[in-house]
């Protein structure tokens, strides 16, 4: 019987080349009004992504992509739908047990125009285990 402690898994720092195109990326498309990220959905979306073909299963931009060492690293990457622009994501934490576990906390900060606004988060983290990912979006006001 294998017992994992409990940990909370702390990002680590990557390439300005790497943040800066996530960044850059995970937003609608000015050009075609259409996600980079998980364009074949309309739902809370949350990958953790171990290779490049995983990354190309979800990212659909035509931006040279900046090499990623995923021998070492794992990248978290979503996006969250809420009902108005006033939101934004506060803290996110990820917990390791039996299974990997993932708040987002999103707080409303001011009232914003309702319509219905996505919320794109990622981190990169030391190589993660092959465990089911439960996600929990808790919203504060």
């Amino acid at each position: 019987n294998i017992c994992i402690e409990d940990y909370v898994v702390s990002t680590v720092n990557v390439d300005n080349e790497i943040s800066s195109f996530l960044n850059s990326q995970c937003a609608i498309s000015k050009d075609t009004g259409n996600d980079r990220f998980f364009p074949f959905s309309d739902k809370d979306e949350c990958y953790i992504v171990n290779n490049e073909s995983e990354f190309r299963a979800i990212y659909v931009g035509e931006d040279n992509v900046p090499s990623i060492n995923y021998d070492n690293y794992s990248l978290l990457i979503g996006r969250i739908k809420v009902p108005h622009t006033g939101y934004h994501i506060d803290k996110i934490t990820l917990i390791k047990q039996n299974k990997l576990i993932l708040d987002i906390n999103v707080c409303e900060n001011e009232a914003g125009y309702t319509a219905i606004t996505n919320l794109y988060f990622w981190g990169f983290y030391h190589k993660l285990p092959t465990l089911p990912l439960e996600t929990n979006i808790i919203i504060t006001n």
